[in-house]
C-alpha cells in the first residue's frame, strides 16, 4: 500500500536534519526519511514485542495531545472557511 504525505517546507527540513543527525549517530552515510516514517508507523501499530505497543505513557500522551490539537486546527479552519 502506498501513502503520500505532504509536509510544510519547515517540517521537511526538520525531518531531513533529524535524519542527517541519526545517520551520524548510526555511523552510516544516510538515514532515508522513508525508513524513519516506516519505523514510526511500526512503533504505533506493532511494537516490539506487540504487547509493548506504545507502552511509554509519556510518548502515548504526547501523541494523543498532538492528534487532538491537529484535529482541532482542522475543525477551526473548516469553521473559518464556512464563515467567509
Amino acid at each position: 500500500m502506498r501513502v503520500t504525505l505532504d509536509l510544510p517546507p519547515e517540517q521537511h527540513r526538520a525531518l531531513k536534519r533529524w535524519c542527517a543527525g541519526a545517520a551520524v549517530g548510526a555511523d552510516v552515510d544516510q538515514v532515508p526519511m522513508v525508513m524513519v516514517l516506516r519505523l514510526v508507523v511500526e512503533l504505533l501499530t506493532e511494537g516490539e514485542p506487540p504487547e509493548e505497543l506504545l507502552r511509554d505513557a509519556e510518548i502515548r500522551e504526547r501523541l494523543e495531545a498532538a492528534l487532538i490539537r491537529g484535529v482541532q486546527r482542522v475543525k477551526d479552519s473548516e469553521a473559518s472557511s464556512v464563515r467567509h
